[in-house]
């Protein structure tokens, strides 16, 4: 295949970020979306993280294509590293994230990068996403189901926005490079909503978004059986996390009430999650998430004190006694319930 030299170089390099994992069915289309771009002054850097398919045949096939496109393997370390890699590996002066399922619309880079140039006081800018089918990627499922936000600014606002909830994809901004230079790089202990908590310590550092969409400049999001985002359980625990490190930071009263009002029914689901997978059946299912939690509190007081265990019968006692094998939980929970106490030895 004829290689293609880098167009516009007059134009700032937007580096493109390609985390990859055992998506070589998905990796094409991908970085046929970035090929198709209006702006072409960008280099597409696919970061293959302890892929065990063909995503090195695959990447290799794009680079004799195009030498924009560049590939970097490293063992399984998991998303938020990979993108740390690609960033620590790029050389332009702005960043796009792009999951290898997912796409760009044509003009998105063109667009963004045009408003980045002409406000030197925007870091960020972002704008819609929508979903699209995981076998028809022309079929656009339900316009603007994704929740972004459409919040612009930065500051206290930005801080009770993210607060609030997340405000758009990771592929949906273009960043400036230079914001990692204050926000540093992805927090590799979160295996999902490492957005949320990048954007959240954008926050702090003075980084300004701006919502600005337009046709043809779409984030688009594949929906699939192994999307994450399909994992109720591993979102809502992700956000648990979250929302604690959230509340080390927060010092506004009216923030901190809030956050900590979501935290509880957050708690509550994790524990209803855990808790119908066990009735239903699910013993080893339920049981791992009751371990996950019991490892993640302390005696898990939330647990005890919860709406649960408050009209638990006693012969369900019995059951967390199999699920979990803590002699010290049920004796906790026993203890807990009212009227006859259930003797275990």
């Amino acid at each position: 295949m004829e290689s293609k030299s880098i167009n516009n170089s007059n134009l700032p390099l937007i580096s493109v970020i390609i985390p990859c994992f055992n998506y070589a069915h998905f990796l094409p289309l991908t970085l046929n979306s970035l090929l198709n771009q209006s702006y072409q002054n960008w280099e597409g850097i696919i970061v293959d993280d302890g892929s065990t398919d063909n995503t090195r045949q695959i990447a290799e096939q794009y680079i004799q294509k195009d030498i924009r496109f560049k590939y970097f393997y490293q063992t399984n370390q998991g998303l938020s590293a990979a993108r740390n890699t690609g960033v620590s590996c790029s050389i332009g002066e702005y960043i796009q994230f792009l999951d290898a399922d997912d796409l760009l619309e044509t003009n998105k880079l063109k667009f963004q990068i045009e408003f980045l140039q002409l406000n030197s006081d925007i870091d960020v800018v972002y704008g819609r996403v929508r979903y699209f089918d995981l076998i028809y990627p022309d079929k656009i499922l339900i316009k603007e189901e994704y929740k972004v936000s459409g919040f612009s600014g930065g500051g206290k606002s930005l801080v009770k926005e993210l607060v609030c909830s997340n405000i758009t994809a990771v592929h949906a901004p273009i960043l400036r490079k230079k914001i990692f230079l204050k926000v540093k790089t992805f927090d590799v202990n979160f295996k999902s909503l490492e957005d949320w908590d990048f954007w959240w310590r954008c926050s702090f550092q003075g980084i300004n978004f701006q919502y600005l969409p337009a046709e043809q400049t779409d984030a688009l999001y594949r929906v699939h059986t192994s999307s994450m985002s399909k994992d109720k359980w591993k979102m809502h625990y992700a956000e648990l996390q979250l929302r604690e490190k959230m509340g080390k930071h927060l010092h506004d009263p009216e923030l901190l009430k809030l956050n900590l009002s979501i935290l509880k029914r957050i708690k509550k689901s994790l524990s209803r999650y855990a808790w119908n997978d066990s009735i239903q059946g699910k013993s080893i299912q339920g049981s791992d998430k009751f371990k996950t939690l019991f490892r993640h509190y302390n005696q898990i007081q939330f647990l005890i004190n919860s709406e649960l265990v408050k009209h638990m019968p006693k012969r369900l006692v019995i059951l967390f006694y199999y699920l979990t094998h803590s002699h010290a939980l049920v004796k906790l929970i026993t203890n807990k319930l009212k009227g006859d106490t259930l003797a275990i030895k």
